[in-house]
């Protein structure tokens, strides 16, 4: 069994907030706690609470624009509960407006906070199993489409506005459909199982992995330049084909591609990567192509 749901409370009336920390903890709850907005906001990223029971009127940050500050672009955001001494009807809404999932009004009664605060944590376990099953492939356990074309504009932004590398790796397992065709369906699921968790295995922990689509995977490489970007793709593919996948010998191709200043959309990276995958698979198979060098070539034929 875990830890105990950890919550943040935020408060500038030390007596509430004293109070409202020892009814949680009693109840058998973690509990920090924050005397305004601006704390809170430090502790919810120190602390990744599980819910957050915040005041409405605090200094610095106030609960309305906290509570929309810790939801804003985050898909499974933890729940809050507004505990507020405002008590027209109008003050409800906008709690509820800003992404509360409840709000209750002082003095307060202890059984029904504490009610309230299961209530939200359950509610917020169910939404964070939806949000996690909306953004994995079923099939291999990785991060799905939806999730790359999200990340992908993210780290572009990034790489734009701070002038980091980037890099990624477009990887399509080599005659893949003949597994299919001659061992049948379940064994291919097998090999793609196998692949995507050595790729993970394989992968640093700042690197990223989504199933692209039927056989073929996407790395995205945070920092990376050409050299260690080709660096990890050979990796990957050297852990592919290193022993049988599901009783079979599998090899991949796979195409290298680095964020540049003459790309100004992240489409662009992707094109790059599957022009660079097509040059691995023109040239033999089971090997790296760097975007630049498929660019080259296909420029040279075309």
């Amino acid at each position: 069994m875990g830890p105990a749901p950890l919550i943040l409370v935020a408060d500038d009336d030390e007596d509430i907030r004293l109070l409202v920390t020892m009814r949680l903890e009693r109840a058998g709850y973690r509990v920090v706690a924050a005397r305004n907005g601006d704390e809170a906001m430090q502790l919810a990223a120190e602390h990744d609470p599980d819910l957050l029971v915040l005041d409405v009127s605090m200094p610095v940050l106030n609960g309305h624009d906290l509570c929309l500050a810790l939801t804003a672009d985050n898909p499974s955001p933890p729940p809050v509960i507004f505990l507020s001494g405002r008590t027209m009807p109008n003050d409800r809404v906008l709690g509820l407006e800003a992404g509360a999932v409840d709000y209750m009004t002082k003095p307060f009664d202890a059984k029904e906070l504490i009610t309230r605060v299961a209530v939200a944590l359950r509610t917020g376990r169910r939404m964070a199993t939806l949000a996690h099953d909306a953004s994995v492939d079923r099939m291999t356990g990785l991060l799905n489409r939806a999730q790359l074309d999200d990340r992908l504009s993210q780290a572009v932004g990034r790489a734009t506005a701070f002038g980091t590398g980037l890099g990624c790796v477009l990887l399509d397992l080599d005659h893949f459909k003949s597994i299919n065709d001659h061992f049948g369906h379940l064994t291919g699921d097998d090999v793609l199982r196998e692949i995507a968790a050595r790729l993970r295995r394989n992968l640093r922990s700042d690197d990223a992995v989504f199933r692209y689509g039927g056989e073929e995977f996407f790395v995205l490489v945070e920092g990376g330049d050409g050299p260690s970007t080709m660096f990890i793709a050979e990796k990957l593919l050297a852990a592919i084909a290193a022993e049988p996948v599901a009783g079979h010998e599998v090899t991949a191709s796979a195409g290298v591609a680095v964020w540049a200043p003459e790309l100004t959309r992240p489409a662009e990276l992707l094109q790059a990567a599957d022009a660079a995958l097509y040059e691995a698979k023109r040239s033999g198979r089971a090997q790296v192509a760097l975007a630049t060098q498929a660019r080259a070539a296909s420029a040279t034929t075309g």
